[in-house]
Order: structure tokens, then sequence, then C-alpha cells
């Protein structure tokens, strides 16, 4: 059995991250995990496969098929296929995101 010992302090790797970036922290089967820092506005979009939210520090609304949904620290959810999202965040909001590797997504205008 191969244990990866690499360790990752996702406080250090907040603080060497800019805003509106992503920085891959890890990998599970077929999964890329992420931190990411979010500000301001992004466009609504949808994917093909599932996306998962957790939110570390700050606030971040997900508009959802035209509801919105207000995370704060502490506060996860799953994004399901195919479903109509727009992220935004009023101030810098740190995020671990959970994506399959392959993970395209479709512009979708405005909800």
């Amino acid at each position: 059995m191969n244990v990866d010992p690499t360790k990752i302090q996702l406080a250090d790797a907040a603080k060497q991250l800019k805003d509106r970036a992503e920085l891959k922290v890890g990998e599970v089967e077929e999964m890329n995990v992420y931190l990411t820092a979010y500000l301001g506005e992004y466009p609504a979009h949808k994917h093909p496969k599932d996306e998962f939210f957790y939110v570390i520090q700050g606030q971040l609304e997900l508009e959802l098929a035209g509801d919105r949904v207000l995370l704060r620290e502490g506060d996860c959810i799953p994004v399901k296929k195919g479903t109509v999202h727009k992220p935004s965040a009023k101030s810098r909001t740190l995020v671990l995101k959970v994506e399959p590797r392959e993970f395209p997504f479709e512009m979708t205008g405005s909800q």
C-alpha cells in the first residue's frame, strides 16, 4: 500500500492564494480538491457532473436554478449536474471545492 505523505496547511496556502484564483490541494479517486478564493460575481454556468462546495472563511452566495442560497463558514452544499449556478462573494471567501478531474462547464448567460 502506498501512502502519500504530502500534507498541506490550508491556512498557509490561503495566504498565498490570489483573489479569484484556485489551487489544487489534492486528488481523491477521480476527483480534484481545490482551495478557491472567491471575490465578486461569476457567470452563470452548469456542468455535466456534480460539484461540492464547503465554505472555510467568509460567505458565498449561490444562485441555484433561480433560488439564492447564502453559505456561511462551515456550510456546505452539493450542486447536482446540470444545475445552473452563479457564485458571488462580496468579500474574499475561501471555499474547499470538490469536482471531477475532467470538468467542463457551459456558460448559460443569466438565470
